[in-house]
C-alpha cells in the first residue's frame, strides 16, 4: 500500500510530476495507492532552519571565528545567521518537529510506505538561486527520522530525477527492499 504525498505547499514541476506518475505505475503492480495529504510537510523547511541554523552555527563558531575565510560565503552567512538565532525560536521548533513527527507516524496507520518525487524542480546548476527548494521534499523525513530514499526514476531535460520512499520508523530494511524492488 503506497501514500503518494500531498502537503509540500510546492507543486513539482510538470516533468517531474509525469516521471513521478510512471514511476508509480512501474513500482504500483500488486500495490494499491491512496493520496496521503499532511499540510504540515510545507512547514519543514522552516523547521529545519530554525533547528540546524542555531545547532550548526555552535558546532562551527570557534573554526568561524579562527578562519571565517574557509567557509564559502553562504555557509558562512547561514552560521552567522545560526549564531544570531533566538534559542526560543529553536525550542519552539523542536516542539513543532514532534508533533510532524506524530503526524507522519498516524500516516502509516493506512499504508505501508509514503512516496513522492525527490525534489520539486530538475537539477539546477550549483549556486543557482533557490537551492533551498530542492529540501522541500526531503526535509520533513531528515526532520521526523523516517527511513527514506531516493532511487533513479528518469530524466526530465536530460537530468535524472528521483524517486523518494519512505516507511514507518524502523522500518528501513523495508524502505530499502522496495527501493531495489523498484530499481
Amino acid at each position: 500500500r503506497l501514500g503518494v504525498l500531498e502537503g509540500f505547499g510546492t507543486e513539482p514541476e510538470p516533468g517531474i510530476a509525469a516521471a513521478f506518475e510512471r514511476a508509480i505505475e512501474a513500482v504500483g503492480p500488486g500495490c494499491s495507492t491512496s493520496t496521503v495529504s499532511i499540510p504540515e510537510l510545507s512547514r519543514s523547511p522552516r523547521l529545519l532552519s530554525a533547528i540546524y541554523a542555531p545547532e550548526a552555527g555552535a558546532y562551527h563558531e570557534e573554526r568561524l571565528r579562527q578562519a571565517p575565510e574557509r567557509f564559502g560565503e553562504q555557509v558562512r552567512a547561514d552560521l552567522l545567521r545560526g549564531l544570531r538565532a533566538d534559542p526560543a525560536r529553536r525550542e519552539a521548533a523542536l516542539r513543532r518537529r514532534v508533533e510532524l513527527r506524530a503526524l507522519i507516524d498516524a500516516s502509516f496507520c493506512d499504508v505501508d510506505f509514503l512516496v513522492s518525487p525527490t525534489t520539486p524542480i530538475p537539477a539546477r546548476p550549483i549556486g543557482s538561486p533557490g537551492s533551498h527548494i530542492y529540501l522541500a521534499y526531503t526535509c520533513p523525513f531528515n526532520l521526523s527520522g523516517h527511513p527514506a530514499i531516493s532511487v533513479p526514476m528518469g530524466r526530465v531535460d536530460g537530468l535524472p530525477v528521483g524517486l523518494q520512499i519512505v516507511g514507518p520508523r524502523g522500518g528501513d530494511a523495508r524502505v530499502l527492499a522496495l527501493a531495489l524492488r523498484f530499481e
